[in-house]
């Protein structure tokens, strides 16, 4: 049976003050799916994000979410229509861990439900949701981070470089929480250089100096050459 496709990104290109960082690329995310953006700093990862959530124009290209042309929205009115993109700064670092869960809740379903599944996949969360999101650790800002898109209940949730700076603890605690998203049906795109995520996404594209230089399975990506002398230092 084929998949149905969620999210359709057709030759986008994009950059920074006429430089062209992102040259011509095509993605597509089916529902259900997690899909892995690899490669290196530098690569282009975070600016296609961008510029598929709105954050960056685009010089050319289109993207599509769930049949609808998102090409020429703005970023609230991308957001609303199912897409959210996450990253380090999305948070609101003088509230509560309840308080940006709070703020980041759609308004579907009871409130306390809402929450309480967040902390289910989220334990430390609820230990320490009466503290200010500034003052936690690294990683249990992502968590929050994750969490906030999470209650935010979007059609597509990105994930900008999920692993930046966490400790190997911390990396296997969010590719858990973001295998518990998976097994509940959400569909994910996100950026990595960390190739252990492989063990959780269903399609695999490389991005080398801003262009795709790979796109398969990631049982592909570990017998790719070019990918295991990359990542896997073989």
């Amino acid at each position: 049976m084929e998949k149905e496709v969620l999210l359709r990104v057709d030759g986008i290109s994009s950059g920074y003050s006429g430089l062209r960082v992102v040259e011509n690329v095509s993605i597509e995310v089916n529902k259900g799916e997690v899909v892995l953006m690899l490669g290196s700093n530098g690569a282009g990862k975070t600016t296609f994000l961008k510029t598929v959530s709105g954050l960056l124009p685009k010089e050319l290209g289109s993207v599509f979410l769930d049949g609808k042309d998102l090409s020429n929205m703005s970023i609230r009115d991308r957001r609303r229509s199912g897409l959210t993109y996450m990253s380090d700064d999305t948070y609101f670092p003088t509230l509560t861990v309840k308080e940006n869960l709070q703020m980041s809740i759609s308004g579907k379903g009871n409130l306390n439900d809402n929450l309480n599944e967040v902390y289910d996949v989220f334990p430390e969360l609820r230990e320490k949701s009466k503290l200010k999101a500034g003052s936690l650790s690294g990683g249990q800002r992502k968590m929050l981070i994750i969490a906030m898109a999470m209650v935010s209940d979007p059609l597509l949730l990105i994930l900008d470089e999920p692993s930046g700076g966490l400790s190997p603890l911390f990396v296997e605690k969010i590719i858990d929480s973001i295998a518990l998203l998976k097994k509940s049906g959400k569909s994910i795109l996100l950026a990595e250089q960390n190739v252990e995520f492989l063990t959780l996404v269903d399609k695999v594209y490389v991005l080398d100096f801003g262009k795709v230089s790979f796109a398969g399975s990631p049982e592909q990506a570990i017998k790719e050459d070019s990918i295991r002398k990359a990542y896997f230092n073989l």
